[in-house]
């Protein structure tokens, strides 16, 4: 089947079969681009200026296609991107193009895309300076296969119960604890039954409550906007599993957007939801001067998690119930790496580095995790206080064990596929372990 774009940017050529993307004449800036794919500042990670496309129609799902590359660019290593609407991946760019002559380099290759909603973006972008000119064809996009994970569920932005100063628009929800904020005593009643169990939190605020949620990884696309002067006096919380987690705080809030109020960048952290229900819950934590207001753009459930029906409790110790880490990425590709902080999953650490914290022991003696990997990758991976060992896609053949070592680390090269992690002990008490996981691209 073949897929026309819906909508370009910058200097594109449409032929029947294929299209073109230059980055040379008639280039547009990052803000031009960003109409159609990432904001302004994602993208500028990764180039200057330069042309894309918007494909619609598409399916969730794994997709081949076939690109190629002609390069006037002496100097620089302009790349090709795509966008699925989560994350931008480079696929593809002048390095190990073959030098036809002193200033024309060409290439041609073949790779897979994952398409998470109904669209797809290719980007062509300017490395670094924007002189050279370099093209890239991309042609015969075909669905292969479905993905290896759960396609995002959309969850409504509009909450089930609200309390306070709540304010829900097309495209986002406002949690605030401004004027129209309730005494914490009511919110703690309200989330708690008990009047006095969140009393120290803080003195008043909002909430907004998702109930009859199905247990799974959610994925919160967020803004936090404050006009308090004293960050320490604000706080936003997470009503998790009937517990209230530390989500986003005022110092996040570090761009000006009125002279007396400031605003985060765009933010997306996760949670692990084992209940049936997930709030949030903006709160003055010392008096009631000055507002904070978590803005919320964007819920989505992302994977699911797996229950023992005898005692109720999360268990991971079998490959079949492993944990998901998602799509892991080497260094470079995406801005930030993955913390797993005891099932709780934030998207702040170094760009390529997956770090797992884990409780081990007594009656839990095995822990798995699975993850994807798109892109070839050298994969250098630490274990502490623990036994450690990489698995196969059928997590049935051994590529790497630490050899019931408590303290080990490996490199390794890996080829894109689905992969396992084994962490185990012999300890009949329960402790922590940490293993950190850091991608390179080969």
């Amino acid at each position: 089947m073949t897929y026309y774009p819906s909508q370009t940017r910058g200097s594109v050529q449409l032929d029947p079969n294929q299209f073109t993307l230059f980055t040379g004449n008639n280039n547009r800036n990052l803000k031009t681009l960003s109409e159609i794919t990432p904001d302004e500042e994602i993208l500028s990670y990764f180039g200057t200026e330069g042309s894309g496309v918007k494909l619609k129609g598409l399916v969730p799902g794994v997709y081949s296609v076939d690109c190629s590359m002609y390069s006037r660019d002496s100097e620089n290593d302009d790349g090709l991107f795509v966008w699925n609407g989560k994350r931008i991946v480079k696929i593809g760019s002048k390095k190990g193009g073959t030098q036809e002559s002193t200033s024309i380099w060409k290439k041609n290759w073949s790779t897979t895309v994952e398409v998470l909603y109904d669209f797809l973006c290719f980007i062509a972008l300017d490395d670094v300076t924007l002189t050279g000119n370099t093209n890239f064809t991309i042609s015969n996009l075909q669905y292969i296969t479905e993905l290896p994970y759960l396609v995002p569920e959309p969850i409504s932005l509009i909450p089930t119960i609200t309390l306070g100063d709540v304010k829900i628009e097309e495209s986002v929800t406002r949690i605030t604890n401004s004027t129209g904020s309730r005494a914490i005593s009511t919110l703690s009643q309200a989330l708690t039954g008990d009047r006095n169990q969140l009393t120290e939190y803080g003195t008043e605020g909002s909430f907004g409550l998702w109930q009859n949620l199905l247990p799974g990884i959610y994925e919160i696309k967020l803004q936090i906007s404050t006009a308090e002067l004293d960050g320490n006096k604000d706080a936003v919380y997470a009503w998790v599993d009937r517990n209230l987690l530390l989500f986003a705080h005022p110092q996040q809030a570090n761009r000006p957007l009125s002279p007396t109020r400031k605003i985060s960048p765009m933010l997306t952290t996760q949670l692990r939801v084992e209940t049936p229900e997930m709030g949030f819950i903006a709160v003055d934590t010392v008096d009631k001067t000055g507002t904070t207001e978590l803005l919320i753009h964007r819920i989505e459930r992302i994977a699911e998690i797996f229950f023992d029906e005898e005692v109720g409790i999360d268990e991971s110790n079998s490959p079949e119930t492993a944990w998901f880490l998602g799509t892991l990425y080497p260094e470079g590709v995406e801005t930030n790496g993955m913390i797993w902080n005891n099932g709780q999953i934030t998207n702040d650490g170094p760009s390529g580095i997956t770090q797992i914290i884990e409780l081990i022991g007594g009656d839990d003696v095995v822990d798995y995790f699975k993850f994807n990997l798109t892109l070839e990758s050298t994969l250098r991976i630490t274990a502490t206080n623990v036994i450690a060992a990489l698995l196969n896609d059928q997590a049935n053949s051994v590529i790497w064990d630490s050899d019931d070592a408590y303290e080990s680390n490996a490199t390794i090269t890996l080829s894109p596929g689905q992969y396992y992690l084994q962490y185990s002990t012999e300890s009949s008490m329960s402790e922590q372990y940490n293993s950190t996981l850091y991608f390179t691209q080969v």
